[in-house]
């Protein structure tokens, strides 16, 4: 880290990096403060771009050419034992805790991770990093180290080739330079904001979509220091709107906030201010506090935090249960085989004088830690289904995990899909053109599970069932803490489906609605914004059903209830792969039911009030003391919370009962 013209070692940028680990470290950790801290991936491309390109135009400027080899094995030196050592840790740590049922996805996610391309596999599998939490992927945070390195193999190529055009034309180097900087950071800037708007996640794990932000840092990088900025004064100023639009990036940010798009202009500016100062003065009152020394060896050790903190807040997730300050003790925790990896693989592999000055070796090193962490991942993999193959438990487990996503409103789990507008729902029952009438069955995906017991009684009824579902968005209408992709802010999008919902109600003119939601939403927010008790949240929950079963009633509407069922606190069949049997993993009533219960109770009391029908699903699902995992040789629960549609269908009459009574209600 050199200022140009080799002006020395910039201990500021460490001190950037230790703010950037600790905004993102933090906001995984899920502490209070923190809810912008993905932001802190933002500030890194604008460093990793920095650095690179000062290198870069040096070298260019020097030799008018760059030596590829050499600047790729400086990355293979830099990156790759830190992530072949985590990749293959995490696999081995996962045959140990998980259960071969879930070993072939690790697998198939650290092979990506292997190639630097794991961010295009969560493109391809629509995965959303705010939304995936603890049961996401253990490799989700290496998206960024993909679009890093796609950057390192794309950029330096697209440089010497303007070099040569330049030479080949005979324009002015610096000129050409900067201009084609500048137009490549405007296009992606405004691909960026185009697909942000459109929520597709390029926009989120694509370089084409992050590429503007390494350009506006090669932008810094030719740009000449302005005369300004030897002023103490223009140096404060800019040092501390840089730290604000850090601050501002925390606090202000959440995972309702779209993003990158022009959102993410408030961490790259603010970076880029604070580079800026860097590179005029290390005096300065924001370019000293960075370079504290403390700051310092954080930053230092930034890159192996990063790759270790994921995976343990997964695994302790799984050990110790899914709770702030588990996942606070991991994520922070992670420092400590950090420093390991930073003493012991990092730094003497990076400096080793045989590395250093052999590109071959380099490479071949590379290659074989390759082979080493993508080879571990199809070993895993191969195990897994060698060992489902040979087990009919396993096979019947897998199979059960699969139901909960039979239905999709893409088309592809539901018989036909009605489109209003842009509204588009689920048909279930009679789809023909005869049909009596439409039932509305709304919620999150608690309302999705219930389709394969009430689309019978619909069949019976000739009625038309049409299900409208978001995940992890009730029917009613409510701020919640646990409504956002990150769990902390009100989810914009669950509004539009709220309005969607009103849309399809309004234009299919219903025979009733029906609503089942999820219980165990973490909070919610009251018109302060402050999270509230839970017989606060007993009440709210209450007279926000009770408003939306009058306002429906003004309409004519029926309206009925799914009270919720039992919620586990991990997926049970990891206990019932690894025991062999499921009565030693049957979790009692008590333990799977204490989360949820004042929202449970919150919609019985709503129904009462309203004179509206219900049905429980906990006691449907549940006896007394235990919730069983198997009844009659069918599997009951796909995951922690969700039924399957097996077991589902088993309780059609129950659930035609219950349509029976809302619509004698109407």
């Amino acid at each position: 880290m050199t200022k140009p013209g080799g002006e020395g070692f910039r201990h500021d940028i460490d001190g950037l990096r230790a703010l950037a680990i600790v905004m993102v470290v933090a906001f995984h950790g899920a502490l209070a403060g923190f809810s912008g801290g993905f932001a802190g991936v933002d500030v890194f491309f604008v460093i990793s771009g920095y650095l690179i390109q000062t290198n870069l135009f040096r070298e260019l400027d020097r030799d008018d050419t760059v030596r590829l080899g050499a600047f790729w094995a400086r990355r293979v030196r830099r990156l790759a034992p830190a992530m072949a050592l985590v990749v293959v840790t995490t696999l081995v740590v996962g045959v140990f805790v998980l259960s071969p049922l879930e070993w072939g996805d690790v697998a198939k996610d650290g092979v990506a991770t292997s190639f630097y391309v794991s961010n295009i596999k969560f493109i391809l599998s629509t995965t959303d990093y705010f939304h995936a939490g603890a049961s996401g992927s253990y490799f989700l945070h290496t998206w960024s180290l993909g679009v890093e390195e796609q950057f390192y193999i794309v950029w330096p190529v697209l440089l010497v080739a303007v070099a040569w055009v330049t030479r080949r034309l005979g324009t002015v180097r610096a000129r050409t330079r900067t201009t084609v900087l500048a137009l490549l950071s405007l296009g992606s800037f405004a691909l960026s904001v185009v697909l942000t708007s459109r929520g597709t996640p390029w926009a989120f794990f694509g370089l084409p979509t992050r590429a503007w932000e390494f350009g506006l840092a090669g932008l810094l990088v030719v740009a000449p220091p302005h005369p300004a900025l030897e002023r103490r004064a223009v140096q404060l100023v800019l040092g501390v709107g840089g730290l604000g639009c850090l601050v501002a990036s925390l606090v202000v940010f959440d995972g309702a906030t779209p993003y990158p798009g022009s959102a993410a202009l408030l961490p790259v500016v603010g970076t880029l201010a604070l580079l800026a100062v860097g590179r005029a003065t290390s005096t300065s009152i924001v370019s000293k506090a960075l370079s504290w020394r403390p700051l310092g060896w954080l930053g230092r050790h930034s890159y192996s935090w990063y790759l270790w903190h994921w995976p343990l807040i997964l695994f302790a997730v799984i050990e110790w249960g899914d709770s702030t300050w588990v996942k606070a003790l991991a994520s922070f925790g992670a420092l400590l085989p950090a420093m390991l990896t930073y003493k012991f693989v990092e730094q003497p592999v990076r400096f080793h004088r045989r590395l250093v000055h052999r590109v071959g070796v380099t490479f071949a090193m590379g290659a074989v830690l390759l082979l080493v962490s993508a080879g571990s991942a199809v070993a895993m993999d191969l195990t897994a289904r060698h060992d489902i193959a040979g087990s009919s438990l396993l096979q019947r487990l897998q199979k059960a995990s699969a139901e909960r996503r039979e239905i999709r409103l893409d088309g592809a789990g539901c018989p036909d899909v009605l489109t209003i507008g842009k509204d588009r729902s689920c048909e279930f029952g009679d789809v023909s053109p005869t049909h009596k009438g439409v039932v509305i069955l709304s919620g999150d995906s608690h309302a999705r599970h219930w389709v394969p017991a009430l689309d019978q009684a619909a069949k019976d009824r000739q009625l038309m069932l049409v299900l409208r579902y978001r995940g992890a968005c009730p029917a009613v209408e409510l701020h919640l803490a646990g409504g956002a992709p990150n769990g902390q802010g009100p989810d914009t999008a669950c509004y539009e489906y709220h309005r969607g919902t009103e849309r399809v109600i309004a234009a299919v003119h219903p025979m009733a609605v029906i609503v089942s939601e999820v219980s165990n939403y973490s909070e919610i927010f009251d018109t302060h914004d402050q999270p509230l008790d839970a017989a606060a949240q007993h009440l709210a929950w209450s007279e926000a059903h009770v408003a939306y079963a009058e306002h429906l009633r003004g309409l004519g509407i029926p309206f009925g209830a799914v009270i919720d069922g039992p919620s586990f606190l991990e997926n049970p069949a990891r206990c019932v792969a690894k025991a062999g049997a499921f009565s030693p993993c049957e979790p009692s009533r008590s333990e799977s039911t204490r989360a949820g219960q004042p929202l449970r109770d919150g919609v019985a009391a709503a129904a009462r009030r309203v004179g509206a029908p219900t049905i429980s699903a906990l006691d449907l699902l549940c006896g007394p003391e235990v919730c069983p995992l198997e009844v009659d040789q069918i599997i009951v629960f796909s995951d922690k919370d969700h039924v399957t549609g097996t077991y589902a269908r088993r309780l059609a009459p129950e659930f035609a009962r219950f349509l029976a009574e809302v619509l004698h209600h109407g």
